[in-house]
């Protein structure tokens, strides 16, 4: 079932945005292992990012691009000092989009999947952290 995030999320910051239409490069210390490689917050990644795809591009597991439907993607590549190049293309800021929620899963104490629940009503179907009517939720589709 896909999911759609409606967490109240800050915006790109202007730099990312410059970044992509000019397709540079930027740096980030975030990389695979602490994002999709890590459990809890894979399903917290899982919800806030339904229609993204993960894979390698290469044979280490620091090796990561992502995609949506429409043709975004970021690659990550490791640098010789530890931290990652990001290459983000297309209309959506991938790998921002995976920071937001990177920094919303520690603002939130990095929860496991036990403080997560799921609420079904007749009008709608949501997945909600801590609780149903509490600030973290996600739309179900119907």
């Amino acid at each position: 079932m896909p999911l759609r995030d409606t967490v109240d999320g800050a915006t790109n910051d202007i730099d990312h945005q410059a970044a992509i239409a000019q397709n540079q490069p930027r740096r980030t210390t975030l990389g695979p292992r602490d994002t999709f490689y890590h459990q809890h917050l894979r399903f917290l990644l899982t919800l806030a990012l339904p229609d993204v795809a993960v894979g390698q591009h290469g044979p280490s597991l620091d090796d990561l691009v992502i995609s949506d439907h429409d043709g975004s993607s970021a690659r990550l590549d490791r640098t010789d000092d530890g931290e990652f190049r990001v290459t983000e293309t297309g209309r959506r800021t991938l790998w921002a989009e995976v920071e937001q929620v990177h920094t919303l899963w520690q603002a939130c104490d990095q929860p496991h999947r036990e403080r997560f629940g799921l609420a079904v009503t007749p009008q709608r179907q949501w997945i909600w952290l801590d609780a149903p009517d509490g600030r973290h939720t996600w739309e179900l589709s119907v």
